[in-house]
């Protein structure tokens, strides 16, 4: 089985841009699972989900689902749920 040394920081921005976060919008970030190739990333928004699908060898994206929370999801959750086990990132980039 062969291994790649990974830069999450930048499997995570190729995830945020391809979710189209914008400029200085906070976003949370959670590696799901790295096999097959593939590293799984989801980035969640105040108001959006996404899963980016990223090959672990060259860092192509490969896939993208998006969707909206639920109403439940955005009006109960505790603000501190989704910083729970996730790393919190405000995009730099300008607009």
């Amino acid at each position: 089985m062969k291994t790649y040394t990974r830069n999450y920081e930048a499997i995570i921005a190729i995830a945020a841009r391809e979710a189209g976060i914008a400029a200085g919008e906070e976003y949370t970030a959670e590696v799901l699972s790295t096999k097959d190739g593939l590293i799984e990333v989801e980035i969640s928004t105040e108001w959006n989900k996404s899963t980016c699908y990223i090959d672990a060898k060259t860092y192509e994206v490969r896939g993208f689902m998006a969707e909206g929370k639920s109403v439940e999801e955005i009006l109960w959750a505790p603000a501190s749920a989704l910083a729970t086990a996730q790393v919190k990132h405000s995009n730099p980039r300008t607009a």
